[in-house]
């Protein structure tokens, strides 16, 4: 998995709210024999260290589209592949030339694949033209280092000795300019971009018919999103009715 693709699928926040179950009133995963709760937590803390590395690609750069998200346990091969190990500590950072999990597609799939790669692929290259001239906010600012050292000192940077209390303002020339502070942005799709933008590659700024073709299929994707989580959301209920009905007769 790239790291483009960890950041544009979201992936990380579905993991993330997993992982936060048995938080703010949830529950985690109940009745289930795989402990799933403490396998999620482990992926989640493990791809959020990750994303906090120097070295990781910026969303925005070519890089983040070749180099992948370092695994994190071993797995095992897909149908009639070899067992392959995947532990983090004894790969090196760029696995692409690991092929043991290859995503198997029929020409249907491929095609339909292709053809909303292209779209996607054709979108996202104007939007990052655009945030290259006019470059985002950062939404906050994370130190890099993991040590107890290692923030103090982050902190100690940016504070000129003052002590490390909320509500202190530090320049953002001071964040921006520190090797161990990381910017975090926004998901691409929540910047605003100009409809009409048209990047300095030279190509030809959308014409009507193609921006209302790009609002049609956003609503249309939108409309197959609510209705997963709709169908999510009943068999979620379902599944704590039985629950409930479950409790209820143990304690008869």
């Amino acid at each position: 998995m790239s790291w483009r693709i960890f950041e544009e699928s979201d992936v990380g926040a579905v993991l993330m709210a997993a992982a936060n179950r048995d938080g703010y009133g949830a529950h985690p995963i109940a009745d289930e024999p795989f402990l799933l709760n403490e396998r999620i937590k482990a992926l989640h803390t493990h791809w959020f260290e990750l994303a906090l590395l120097p070295d990781k690609p910026e969303r925005w750069e070519d890089s983040s589209d070749t180099t992948s998200v370092k695994p994190f346990a071993r797995g095992r091969g897909l149908e009639g592949q070899n067992d392959v190990k995947l532990d983090a500590d004894a790969h090196e950072a760029d696995t692409n030339t690991d092929d043991s999990f290859q995503l198997r597609l029929t020409q249907e799939q491929e095609e339909e694949a292709t053809r909303i790669y292209a779209r996607w692929k054709k979108d996202r290259d104007r939007k990052v033209s655009y945030l290259k001239l006019h470059p985002p906010r950062p939404m906050a600012w994370v130190p890099i280092p993991k040590s107890h050292i290692g923030i103090k000192s982050a902190w100690d940077s940016v504070l000129d000795g003052r002590p490390v209390a909320a509500g202190k303002t530090i320049a953002t020339g001071k964040l921006a300019g520190s090797k161990q502070w990381k910017p975090l942005f926004r998901s691409l799709n929540l910047e605003r971009i100009p409809w009409d933008w048209q990047g300095p590659g030279g190509e030809e700024s959308a014409t009507d018919e193609e921006i209302s073709a790009s609002i049609d299929a956003m609503m249309a994707e939108s409309a197959i999103l609510e209705e997963r989580r709709a169908r999510q959301a009943s068999y979620q209920q379902e599944l704590k009715e039985k629950l409930q009905a479950k409790t209820e007769k143990l304690e008869l």
